[in-house]
């Protein structure tokens, strides 16, 4: 649902979309109809980041595509399955599986549109939580990737912040709330962790510049 309004949101600001899905079968046709609807400039593509080979694929399209060769903003809206059970409890295929779709792939698709973002000013977003550095006992693995996300986007900004890319971590806050159908989270806010490392004549930095706001 994020994704789907936050695409319809840029669209609405003229802003050029492409939309990247990781398997065909995944395709929002009514994101897609609705696009249509506002007459909105986009492209649908499909591509695996968890594939190095189809990461570079999809940016040789873009290069390769005078429409769209010029995108200089990724949000990244992946979340992991909610695994409710202790980590020791976590059976090695699971965790591997886990890894692998989850991790492994947030970093392909930094390095990648990383890459390819060099220079452009370009500034890529992740969706990340609140609860990042908090152990919860119960979902170990989801508190596990959002630290992961978060210090991803520290480690990432020290050499591509140095190419003018920016990183986005938005933390999302909620607030259990009472509703005719039983007890259930809404936002309540979201914080936005900026980091970048300023190009400068000197070597790059070994720590990235951090701010946080809060809308």
């Amino acid at each position: 649902k994020l994704g789907k309004a936050v695409s319809l949101f840029l669209a609405k600001q003229g802003a050029k979309l492409v939309l990247c899905f990781d398997r065909e079968e995944n395709i929002d046709n009514s994101l897609i109809k609705e696009l249509n609807s506002i007459k909105a400039n986009y492209k649908v593509t499909v591509c695996d980041f968890l594939s190095y080979t189809s990461a570079q694929k999809l940016v040789d399209e873009l290069k390769s595509d005078d429409s769209f060769k010029d995108l200089n903003a990724m949000y990244y809206n992946v979340t992991p399955e909610v695994v409710r059970c202790e980590l020791n409890q976590l059976p090695r295929e699971k965790l591997t599986y886990l890894i692998d779709n989850y991790i492994l792939k947030a970093f392909c698709a930094t390095k990648i549109i990383g890459d390819y973002m060099q220079d452009k000013n370009g500034v890529i977003v992740y969706r990340g939580s609140v609860n990042d550095d908090k152990p919860t006992g119960i979902a170990g693995f989801n508190s596990m990737y959002y630290a992961v996300i978060k210090n991803l986007n520290r480690e990432a900004a020290i050499y591509y912040g140095y190419y003018n890319v920016r990183f986005v971590n938005l933390e999302f806050t909620s607030v259990l709330t009472k509703s005719c159908l039983g007890e259930e989270y809404r936002p309540r806010r979201i914080k936005l962790n900026h980091y970048c490392n300023k190009r400068s004549n000197e070597s790059r930095q070994n720590k990235s510049d951090e701010t946080s706001e809060y809308i």
